[in-house]
């Protein structure tokens, strides 16, 4: 799939598309299975989404009373219901949402036999939770079409919706009256809309008609994101900065250009195998990669349809909101948002805040519910969910934490260093051996470059940039371009995060953690492709599974046994999980 060294033995080293070229010799029976199980690929991802959708919708009233910040959410949608003016911290598209689903259940009478007052409407619980669960339920078949579209691969799109699937805080979020599935969600359409815009323009001239209404569709996305929270921006800044790097690449990789290795113009090498020259028969690619396109995008489009069209989207939706707000301008609502997140106090404020820089590993998950009663029999006082008397019975504990799985996320930090790894040796390697990427077979030493040889600084300088070319040429490899464009979105969703001072919690990394999870389908089927290292693969994929399921407990809120709590939130004696777990 991409360029590789032959001096290199590490199976992350060889790409799909030679893996598969080996895996020719395989006996008749494998060559069937193979054929087997990617001839019905969607079936195995009707599959995911449907067992996400189980677990989402499963008794998903149980918990009768507001949890977490639906005292705020599902608050707000029903003040928009009976007309009654609405004060709060984020733009209003989520609680239209809500609102709607509300409105949806209360005429087909969903869920009365579990209702309660704490909206000040008499509400059935799952009527603020259900279309958060739907919405939660698409998120895998969304990210496996992001997947597919930047790879080509059905496997890395099913380990990828598989990923999403068994996360348990993307299950927490589903499951309640809050916003940031919908936050999600909106920004991976956009992005799948205008990747499918670049894809629109293979064969065709960049103002064709369907790219033109595929960068509406990312349009709206974008719009909608923001429309939902402020750092929905992330997903569009995400696009615009890849789009950017593109552009350079695509500079970067002019005609003509030499080096002091090789007097043949890098355009003229061989390319590399690519996705339009795979056979996709054996390896799972597409017709046409999107991510080879992205720079061919004016920018007149983008300013149009990435920056105006966003813009023009999220000002009419705040429309419904100021007719039912008198007295303010959409732009003064706006700086009200503004301040108020001026006003929220710094990682004091609540006990649950957590610095960015936590995130990926996972050291400060959520309380989101919490109550305990005399049995699994006994009923929930929601007004005293924490007695200091319990009656006489075996204490039963109810615990909804917005937990991420452990090991699916410790996994996808690894993946990340990995990938960054991977990527710093590549982008190094093109720089100082340029002709190794032009040549595959030549064996080189990077170390021996003379851009390391030298001691001069400007002699180094000087020999990066007559090299730059290489950085184009490289930048050809799909598998590099999906990688960076990974990476890209990645650091787009979670660096901003750093310079925030207000308290922030473990969703804020939601957005970050869905390319993250694309990075570790990447190596995962990297791994798959080595029949090697394939046990590895697979052996991953069922812990994340077990880790799920030994978690699904406190995702859902089910009774246990102080003992049971205490083994998934604190460990066992002697082994603890991490200390700030609770």
């Amino acid at each position: 799939m991409g360029f590789v060294m032959a001096d290199v033995r590490s199976p992350l080293d060889h790409s799909p598309h030679q893996e598969a070229q080996a895996d020719r010799g395989d006996s008749p029976r494998s060559s069937r299975l193979r054929w087997h199980w990617e001839s019905h690929w969607w079936w195995i991802l009707g599959a995911i989404v449907l067992a996400g959708a189980i677990v989402r919708f499963w008794h998903l009233g149980h918990l009768n009373t507001l949890v977490f910040d639906e005292v705020y959410f599902a608050q707000f949608a029903r003040d928009y219901l009976v007309g009654k003016p609405v004060e709060d911290g984020h733009p209003p598209l989520s609680k239209y949402l809500i609102a709607i689903g509300i409105a949806i259940s209360e005429h087909f009478q969903w869920g009365r036999d579990n209702t309660n007052q704490a909206t000040g409407s008499l509400l059935a619980t799952v009527s603020y939770r259900w279309l958060n669960a739907l919405v939660g339920s698409l998120m895998p078949l969304v990210v496996a079409w992001l997947a597919w579209l930047i790879s080509g691969r059905r496997l890395l799109a099913l380990v990828a919706a598989g990923a999403i699937a068994l996360d348990g805080l993307f299950l927490v979020e589903s499951r309640y009256g809050l916003n940031n599935v919908y936050l999600v969600i909106f920004g991976l359409l956009g992005h799948c809309g205008w990747l499918m815009a670049a894809r629109a323009m293979a064969g065709r001239s960049r103002y064709h008609w369907q790219v033109w209404a595929w960068l509406a569709v990312a349009g709206l996305g974008f719009g909608c994101t923001a429309s939902v929270k402020w750092n929905g921006l992330a997903f569009l800044v995400g696009a615009w900065g890849s789009w950017a790097l593109w552009r350079v690449w695509h500079w970067l990789d002019r005609p003509g250009f030499t080096t002091r290795q090789s007097t043949e113009p890098i355009e003229n090498a061989e390319p590399p195998a690519s996705i339009e020259n795979s056979p996709s028969s054996r390896t799972g690619r597409s017709a046409a990669n999107p991510l080879t396109l992205l720079q061919r995008f004016s920018p007149i489009q983008m300013g149009l349809m990435l920056g105006l069209l966003p813009l023009v989207i999220y000002w009419l939706l705040w429309i419904p909101h100021a007719q039912m707000n008198p007295g303010k301008s959409i732009w003064e609502f706006n700086q009200d948002l503004l301040r108020y997140h001026h006003r929220v106090g710094g990682d004091d404020a609540h006990p649950y805040c957590s610095r960015w820089f936590t995130w990926p590993l996972l050291l400060r998950p959520i309380a989101y519910f919490y109550a305990r009663t005399s049995g699994p029999t006994a009923p929930i006082d929601y007004q005293n969910p924490i007695p200091k008397d319990l009656p006489a019975g075996t204490p039963t504990v109810y615990d909804v934490h917005a937990l991420g799985n452990p090991l699916l996320w410790w996994l996808t930090a690894g993946a990340l260093v990995v990938a960054l790894w991977w990527l710093g040796r590549y982008w190094w390697r093109s720089i100082a051996q340029p002709a190794a990427l032009a040549n595959p077979l030549v064996s080189t030493n990077y170390l021996e470059s003379p851009v390391v040889r030298l001691g001069s600084h400007r002699w180094q300088l000087r020999l990066m940039w007559e090299r730059s070319g290489a950085i184009g040429a490289a930048a050809r490899s799909p598998e590099v371009l999906m990688l960076t464009y990974c990476l890209v979105n990645y650091g787009a969703n979670w660096l901003p995060w750093a310079k925030v001072s207000r308290c922030t919690f473990l969703y804020h990394y939601m957005g970050a953690f869905v390319f993250s999870s694309l990075v570790l389908a990447w190596l995962l089927d990297r791994l798959w492709q080595s029949r090697s290292d394939r046990p590895l693969s697979i052996a991953a994929m069922i812990l994340i599974g077990l880790s799920f399921l030994f978690w699904l407990p406190v995702y859902l809120g089910w009774p246990l046994t102080p003992f049971d709590w205490q083994l998934r939130i604190w460990g066992i004696e002697g082994v603890r999980w991490l200390p700030y777990w609770i």
